[in-house]
Protein backbone atom coordinates (compact mmCIF):
# COMPACT_ATOMS: atom_id res chain seq x y z
CA UNK A 1 0.00 0.00 0.00
CA UNK A 2 1.38 3.20 -1.05
CA UNK A 3 0.07 5.97 1.48
CA UNK A 4 1.48 9.91 0.41
CA UNK A 5 1.11 13.08 2.23
CA UNK A 6 1.44 16.18 0.16
CA UNK A 7 0.97 20.00 0.93
CA UNK A 8 2.22 23.17 0.61
CA UNK A 9 5.16 24.08 2.33
CA UNK A 10 4.40 24.75 6.22
CA UNK A 11 1.36 22.53 6.34
CA UNK A 12 2.07 20.70 9.33
CA UNK A 13 3.35 17.32 7.11
CA UNK A 14 5.92 15.90 9.28
CA UNK A 15 3.80 16.45 13.06
CA UNK A 16 0.84 14.18 11.19
CA UNK A 17 2.99 11.50 9.47
CA UNK A 18 5.31 11.21 12.78
CA UNK A 19 1.20 10.38 14.38
CA UNK A 20 0.36 8.67 11.70
CA UNK A 21 3.07 6.14 11.70
CA UNK A 22 3.29 5.50 15.41
CA UNK A 23 -0.45 4.88 14.93
CA UNK A 24 0.11 2.56 12.51
CA UNK A 25 2.53 0.36 13.96
CA UNK A 26 0.91 0.13 17.17
CA UNK A 27 -2.47 -1.30 15.10
CA UNK A 28 -0.94 -3.34 12.18
CA UNK A 29 1.65 -6.16 11.95
CA UNK A 30 2.87 -4.83 8.58
CA UNK A 31 6.16 -3.04 8.11
CA UNK A 32 5.94 -0.26 7.29
CA UNK A 33 8.34 1.86 5.46
CA UNK A 34 8.95 5.81 5.36
CA UNK A 35 10.68 7.44 2.08
CA UNK A 36 10.96 11.48 1.91
CA UNK A 37 11.54 13.54 -0.93
CA UNK A 38 14.62 14.33 -1.98
CA UNK A 39 16.12 12.00 -0.04
CA UNK A 40 18.05 9.49 -2.04
CA UNK A 41 21.90 9.60 -1.13
CA UNK A 42 23.00 9.37 -4.79
CA UNK A 43 21.14 12.75 -5.43
CA UNK A 44 20.33 14.71 -2.57
CA UNK A 45 23.53 16.40 -2.08
CA UNK A 46 23.94 17.63 -5.91
CA UNK A 47 20.63 19.51 -4.82
CA UNK A 48 21.74 20.77 -2.12
CA UNK A 49 24.66 22.28 -3.39
CA UNK A 50 22.72 23.99 -6.80
CA UNK A 51 19.94 25.29 -4.60
CA UNK A 52 22.84 26.68 -1.88
CA UNK A 53 24.68 27.95 -4.74
CA UNK A 54 21.30 29.00 -6.52
CA UNK A 55 22.84 27.25 -9.67
CA UNK A 56 20.28 26.24 -11.52
CA UNK A 57 17.33 26.59 -13.94
CA UNK A 58 13.98 25.28 -13.66
CA UNK A 59 14.22 22.55 -15.72
CA UNK A 60 17.39 21.31 -14.01
CA UNK A 61 15.47 20.78 -10.96
CA UNK A 62 12.90 19.29 -12.42
CA UNK A 63 14.93 16.49 -13.87
CA UNK A 64 16.90 16.57 -10.59
CA UNK A 65 13.40 15.89 -8.49
CA UNK A 66 12.21 13.73 -11.15
CA UNK A 67 15.35 11.42 -10.64
CA UNK A 68 15.33 11.69 -7.13
CA UNK A 69 11.89 10.08 -6.48
CA UNK A 70 12.53 7.31 -9.58
CA UNK A 71 15.72 5.82 -7.69
CA UNK A 72 13.07 5.71 -4.07
CA UNK A 73 10.21 4.62 -6.07
CA UNK A 74 12.05 1.64 -7.90
CA UNK A 75 13.91 0.73 -4.86
CA UNK A 76 11.63 1.42 -1.82
CA UNK A 77 8.02 2.10 -3.34
CA UNK A 78 7.60 -0.30 -5.45
CA UNK A 79 9.40 -3.11 -4.06
CA UNK A 80 7.21 -2.41 -0.54
CA UNK A 81 4.35 -2.09 -2.45
CA UNK A 82 5.07 -5.15 -4.35
CA UNK A 83 5.36 -6.88 -1.48
CA UNK A 84 2.89 -6.01 0.53
CA UNK A 85 4.11 -3.77 2.62
CA UNK A 86 2.68 -0.42 3.64
CA UNK A 87 5.00 2.63 2.66
CA UNK A 88 4.37 6.14 3.76
CA UNK A 89 5.12 8.72 1.59
CA UNK A 90 6.33 12.22 2.93
CA UNK A 91 5.71 13.75 -0.33
CA UNK A 92 4.63 11.91 -3.63
CA UNK A 93 5.09 13.11 -7.19
CA UNK A 94 2.83 15.70 -7.26
CA UNK A 95 5.22 18.12 -5.54
CA UNK A 96 7.73 17.84 -8.37
CA UNK A 97 4.46 18.44 -10.66
CA UNK A 98 2.99 21.27 -8.31
CA UNK A 99 6.64 22.99 -7.77
CA UNK A 100 8.13 22.62 -11.02
CA UNK A 101 4.69 23.81 -12.99
CA UNK A 102 4.83 27.17 -10.85
CA UNK A 103 8.53 27.81 -12.65
CA UNK A 104 6.92 27.45 -15.87
CA UNK A 105 7.88 23.84 -16.49
CA UNK A 106 5.25 22.51 -18.94
CA UNK A 107 2.90 20.56 -17.54
CA UNK A 108 2.22 17.94 -20.09
CA UNK A 109 5.93 16.84 -19.75
CA UNK A 110 5.65 16.68 -15.98
CA UNK A 111 2.98 14.41 -16.48
CA UNK A 112 5.14 12.55 -18.78
CA UNK A 113 7.97 12.30 -16.75
CA UNK A 114 5.99 11.34 -13.68
CA UNK A 115 4.21 8.31 -15.46
CA UNK A 116 6.02 5.75 -14.67
CA UNK A 117 4.37 5.83 -11.10
CA UNK A 118 1.27 4.26 -9.53
CA UNK A 119 -0.92 6.57 -8.03
CA UNK A 120 -1.20 6.40 -4.34
CA UNK A 121 -3.64 3.94 -2.56
CA UNK A 122 -4.09 7.09 -0.14
CA UNK A 123 -3.23 10.61 -0.63
CA UNK A 124 -3.56 13.13 2.63
CA UNK A 125 -3.40 16.61 1.43
CA UNK A 126 -2.89 19.05 4.20
CA UNK A 127 -4.79 21.91 3.48
CA UNK A 128 -3.87 25.04 4.91
CA UNK A 129 -3.88 29.00 3.85
CA UNK A 130 -0.26 30.04 2.98
CA UNK A 131 -0.44 32.91 5.63
CA UNK A 132 -1.53 30.01 8.56
CA UNK A 133 1.33 28.06 6.64
CA UNK A 134 3.92 31.02 6.63
CA UNK A 135 3.21 32.14 11.07
CA UNK A 136 3.35 28.29 11.28
CA UNK A 137 7.64 28.38 10.17
CA UNK A 138 9.52 29.90 12.36
CA UNK A 139 12.14 29.55 10.69
CA UNK A 140 11.39 30.24 7.63
CA UNK A 141 13.45 33.13 6.70
CA UNK A 142 16.44 30.64 6.88
CA UNK A 143 15.24 28.29 4.36
CA UNK A 144 16.35 28.37 1.07
CA UNK A 145 16.01 30.42 -1.95
CA UNK A 146 14.16 28.24 -3.87
CA UNK A 147 11.36 27.19 -1.13
CA UNK A 148 10.58 30.83 -0.78
CA UNK A 149 10.58 31.23 -4.72
CA UNK A 150 12.81 33.77 -4.53
CA UNK A 151 14.25 32.44 -7.86
CA UNK A 152 11.09 33.53 -9.74
CA UNK A 153 11.31 37.11 -8.66
CA UNK A 154 7.75 37.81 -7.60
CA UNK A 155 7.84 40.35 -5.32
CA UNK A 156 11.25 42.67 -3.80
CA UNK A 157 10.02 41.26 -0.23
CA UNK A 158 11.06 38.36 0.45
CA UNK A 159 7.67 37.09 2.99
CA UNK A 160 5.63 38.62 0.51
CA UNK A 161 7.26 36.83 -1.96
CA UNK A 162 7.60 33.33 0.05
CA UNK A 163 3.48 33.74 0.28
CA UNK A 164 2.81 34.54 -3.41
CA UNK A 165 4.92 31.08 -3.95
CA UNK A 166 2.47 29.65 -1.30
CA UNK A 167 -0.32 30.82 -3.11
CA UNK A 168 0.74 29.54 -6.76
CA UNK A 169 1.46 26.06 -4.99
CA UNK A 170 -2.17 25.86 -3.03
CA UNK A 171 -3.90 27.16 -6.35
CA UNK A 172 -2.24 23.94 -8.42
CA UNK A 173 -2.69 21.72 -5.25
CA UNK A 174 -6.23 22.45 -5.54
CA UNK A 175 -6.87 21.67 -8.96
CA UNK A 176 -4.81 18.72 -8.71
CA UNK A 177 -6.84 17.10 -5.88
CA UNK A 178 -10.10 18.27 -7.78
CA UNK A 179 -9.13 15.90 -10.51
CA UNK A 180 -8.58 12.79 -8.32
CA UNK A 181 -10.46 10.12 -7.18
CA UNK A 182 -12.80 11.33 -3.70
CA UNK A 183 -12.76 7.92 -2.28
CA UNK A 184 -8.58 8.21 -2.66
CA UNK A 185 -8.06 11.14 -1.06
CA UNK A 186 -8.68 12.70 2.67
CA UNK A 187 -8.34 16.75 2.84
CA UNK A 188 -7.56 17.57 6.14
CA UNK A 189 -8.34 21.21 7.17
CA UNK A 190 -4.97 22.90 8.78
CA UNK A 191 -6.76 25.97 9.92
CA UNK A 192 -8.52 24.55 12.60
CA UNK A 193 -6.88 23.78 16.58
CA UNK A 194 -3.55 22.08 16.77
CA UNK A 195 -3.80 19.15 18.83
CA UNK A 196 -7.67 18.24 18.42
CA UNK A 197 -7.16 18.59 15.03
CA UNK A 198 -4.25 16.23 14.69
CA UNK A 199 -6.04 13.52 17.11
CA UNK A 200 -9.20 13.64 14.80
CA UNK A 201 -7.30 13.57 11.48
CA UNK A 202 -5.27 10.78 12.57
CA UNK A 203 -8.01 8.51 13.36
CA UNK A 204 -9.16 9.18 10.52
CA UNK A 205 -6.67 8.80 8.58
CA UNK A 206 -6.18 4.79 10.29
CA UNK A 207 -9.76 4.36 9.99
CA UNK A 208 -9.55 4.86 6.07
CA UNK A 209 -6.46 2.75 6.23
CA UNK A 210 -7.86 -0.05 8.19
CA UNK A 211 -10.82 -0.46 5.29
CA UNK A 212 -8.84 -0.56 2.31
CA UNK A 213 -5.86 -2.36 3.55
Amino acid sequence: MIIAFEGINGCGKTTMIRAVMDKLKATLDDDITLTSWNSHPDVTSLITKKKIANNYSALSMCYLHCLDFLYRYEEVIKPTHVQGGIVVCDRYCYTGIVRDSIRGVNEQLLGSLYDFALAPDLLIYLDISPEKAVNRMIDWQKRSDYILGLDMNLDTNKERNFLKTLHMQKAKYDALIRSMDDSKVIVVDKNGDGCTLLDQSVEKIITHIARIH
